[in-house]
C-alpha cells in the first residue's frame, strides 16, 4: 500500500544506507536539524504535562455540599427530606479542605442548627477522618491555625420549653484525624457533666462562659437571668489590655443585656490613652460592640453606636489588680469624656464647657458637687482650728470613701446622699506649708438642700488604700 507523503512523516524506504544516514542526522551534534527539532520535542512535551498536571489539580478541587452529603450519610442514622445545610467557613490545612456547615435536620427533635465540620484530603478531593458531628438549634464555630494543626472552638445550644442545654469545645484536626482537646469528648460522663450548667459563647476567638441562674422557664420572672457571665476561657494569645477591658464589659451593659443568653461581644478596640498629672492616673477608651437577643421582638439587637468603656490605673503601673471601671459614654471625643470622668472639681467649682452627657459614672451631678464644695468650704469659716488651702470632689477616690462609709454603716443613708470630699489644710495657728496635711478626706450628709460636714478623716488618705495612687 502507497503510504501518502507528508512534511511531517519519515518514509521507511530507501535501503539500510538512507536509513543509517537519517540516524546520524538525528544523533550527531551541530546538525541544523538536531539544533531546532530536538528543543521543540522537548517544549511540546513540557507543555502537554503541565496541562495534564492542571487537569489532575482541577479535578482534587472538592465540592462542599457533596462533601457534607457524603458526611452526613456517615454521621446520621436517619435523615429527613426537610433537611438543610449552610456552609459557615471553608477553609484549608496543609494541603487539605476543612469546612463547617450549620446542619438543620428538619423537625426539631433533629436540631434545627447542628454543626458539622469535616475535612477533605488535597491530593483526592475526598473525605479523611471521621466527621465531627454536635446537635442543636444554634452553632458557631471559628477556627485557627497553630503548629499542631487547625484548631476549631465551637458552640450548641439546644432549646426546649425555653431552657437551654449547651455543649461544645476545642477539637484539632491533624494527619487526616479530629482529636477533641477541651474539655472532652462529646457524649462522655465528663462532658456531660461539664456543660451540665454552662453555656459558651464565643468572643473574639476565645469562649466566654455563663453560668446558669436561677431563671424559672415557667414564669420567666426568677430573680436572676437564665446565664450570667462567669469566666473567659482563652484558648489564643491575647492581648492582656484586651482581655483586662473584656472583664469589665458586663458591668455597663444594662440588665437585660448582661444575663442574655445571646449576648456577644462583637468588637473591643483600643481608642486612646490619657494621662492626667493632677490625679496621676491613665485612662484608657475601649471601643465596644456587641450583639444580642431582644426579648420583646425575639430578634438580634446591636449595641448603641459609638459605645466607650473607660478604664483607669495608676499612670505608668497597668497592673489589672490596680485598674478598674470608671464608666461608659457615647461622647465621640473620648479624650473629652475620660477627662470629665478622672478630672478632679475644685472649689470654687469650675464651669464646664459642655453638659456631661451620660456622665457621670459616679451617680453625682455637677450641682451636687458645686453644693457640696459651697457647704463644705462654709464649714471651714466657723471651724477657727484649721485653715483650707483647697478642697475637691475626686471621682475615683470620693466613690471608694463612700461606699466604704455605706459599708460601715450597714446603707443608712442613700447613697446619692453621701459626698466625701478631700482638702489641703493646715492648723490656723500654723497656716504654713511646713504644716499642709494632704488629701485630708472629710465626709458630708446631705440634710435637705444643704451639705453638712458630719466626719473628718483621722489620717490623711494612704496611698495603698486607693486604686489611683502610685
Amino acid at each position: 500500500m502507497k503510504v501518502p507523503h507528508t512534511v511531517f512523516s519519515t518514509e521507511l524506504r530507501g535501503g539500510k544506507g538512507l536509513l543509517k544516514a537519517r540516524l546520524g542526522d538525528l544523533l550527531v551534534p551541530g546538525t541544523k536539524r538536531s539544533s531546532r527539532g530536538l528543543p521543540l520535542l522537548v517544549l511540546c512535551l513540557i507543555l502537554c504535562l503541565g496541562a495534564l498536571v492542571s487537569c489532575r489539580q482541577e479535578a482534587a478541587q472538592p465540592n462542599p455540599d457533596a462533601l457534607a452529603e457524603t458526611a452526613l450519610d456517615q454521621v446520621l442514622e436517619y435523615r429527613d427530606e426537610r433537611e438543610s445545610w449552610t456552609l459557615l467557613w471553608e477553609t484549608t490545612s496543609d494541603g487539605d479542605t476543612v469546612c463547617a456547615f450549620s446542619y438543620d435536620g428538619g423537625p426539631h427533635a433533629a436540631g434545627l442548627g447542628n454543626l458539622l465540620l469535616l475535612a477533605a484530603a488535597g491530593t483526592t478531593g475526598e473525605l479523611t477522618g471521621t466527621p465531627v458531628f454536635l446537635s442543636g438549634d444554634q452553632c458557631d464555630a471559628f477556627s485557627w491555625s497553630a503548629d499542631d494543626g487547625l484548631h476549631v472552638l465551637c458552640t450548641t445550644v439546644t432549646t426546649y420549653q425555653g431552657v437551654d442545654t449547651c455543649g461544645g469545645g476545642e477539637v484539632v484536626y491533624a494527619d487526616g484525624t479530629w482529636t477533641w482537646t477541651w474539655p472532652a469528648t462529646p457524649g462522655s460522663p465528663d462532658y456531660e457533666r461539664y456543660w451540665a450548667d454552662r453555656k459558651g459563647v464565643i468572643t473574639l476567638g476565645n469562649l466566654d462562659l455563663y453560668i446558669r441562674g436561677d431563671w424559672d422557664p415557667v414564669t420567666a420572672l426568677g430573680t436572676e437571668p437564665q446565664w450570667i457571665y462567669a469566666d473567659t476561657k482563652l484558648f489564643q494569645e491575647e492581648n492582656p489590655a484586651v482581655g483586662m477591658a473584656r472583664a469589665y464589659v458586663s458591668q455597663v451593659l444594662p440588665a437585660e443585656v448582661a444575663g442574655n443568653a445571646d449576648f456577644q461581644i462583637t468588637d473591643l478596640t483600643l481608642a486612646g490613652a490619657y494621662d492626667d498629672t493632677d490625679t496621676g492616673r491613665t485612662v484608657e477608651a475601649w471601643a465596644l460592640t456587641y450583639t444580642y437577643e431582644d426579648w420583646d421582638s425575639g430578634s438580634q439587637a446591636e449595641s448603641p453606636e459609638g459605645l466607650y468603656i473607660y478604664l483607669c490605673y495608676p499612670t505608668g503601673n497597668p497592673d489589672p489588680t490596680r485598674t478598674f471601671l470608671l464608666g461608659s459614654s457615647t461622647d465621640a471625643d473620648t479624650e473629652r469624656a475620660a477627662w470629665r470622668l478622672n478630672h478632679r472639681r475644685y472649689y470654687p467649682l469650675e464651669e464646664e464647657p459642655l453638659p456631661d452627657t451620660d456622665l457621670p459614672f459616679w451617680g453625682f451631678e455637677l450641682e451636687d458637687i458645686r453644693a457640696a464644695l459651697r457647704d463644705a468650704m462654709n464649714d471651714f469659716a466657723w471651724d477657727f482650728t484649721r485653715f483650707p488651702h483647697k478642697i475637691w470632689f475626686d471621682p475615683v477616690d470620693s466613690g471608694q470613701r463612700r461606699e466604704e462609709y455605706l459599708l460601715s454603716t450597714g446603707y443608712e443613708a442613700a447613697r446619692e446622699d453621701v459626698m466625701p470630699l478631700f482638702c489641703d489644710w493646715t492648723p490656723q495657728d500654723i497656716p504654713t506649708s511646713e504644716a499642709l496635711y494632704h488629701d485630708w478626706p472629710i465626709l458630708l450628709l446631705r440634710q435637705g438642700e444643704t451639705w453638712t460636714v458630719v466626719d473628718w478623716g483621722d489620717q490623711p488618705l494612704e496611698p495603698q488604700s486607693s486604686p489611683a495612687a502610685d
